[in-house]
């Protein structure tokens, strides 16, 4: 890409099958100004579901949750949570869409190109 002299992109498509978490933190830190990524959570791990407001519901698994308190994060093993928190910190989530119990397609635009829209409300990220 800097090769040709461009140093942002517009718009950059993720569907790496769960490859998506290792480089996401280099996603985040490029100049992107809009993001498309379908996000895979371990079934064991996490659960999908919309809130009343129609955002995204990431939820962990107690004994998961529990085992990664006590033991920390394997090696290799990413912070799926953390990392979503820190994307929310670029982008604000335009649209999302769950695509079975454990994958989501989401949209992000970069939070100083988000358009107002009269139809359109931004979906927030929610951790429980």
């Amino acid at each position: 890409m800097t090769d040709l002299g461009n140093k942002r992109l517009t718009i950059l498509k993720v569907d790496i099958e769960g490859g998506e978490w290792e480089v996401l933190e280099d996603i985040i830190r490029a100049d992107i100004d809009e993001v498309y990524i379908e996000f895979h959570f371990p079934p064991d791990e996490f659960m999908l579901s919309k809130t009343h407001s129609g955002g995204l519901k990431v939820e962990e698994d107690n004994q998961f949750s529990k085992k990664r308190r006590k033991t920390g994060l394997n090696v290799g093993e990413v912070d799926r949570l953390a990392l979503l928190r820190k994307a929310m910190t670029v982008w604000d989530m335009f649209f999302w869409e769950p695509n079975g119990e454990h994958t989501a397609e989401v949209y992000f635009k970069k939070k100083d190109s988000v358009e107002e829209k009269d139809s359109g409300v931004t979906e927030q990220f929610a951790h429980t």
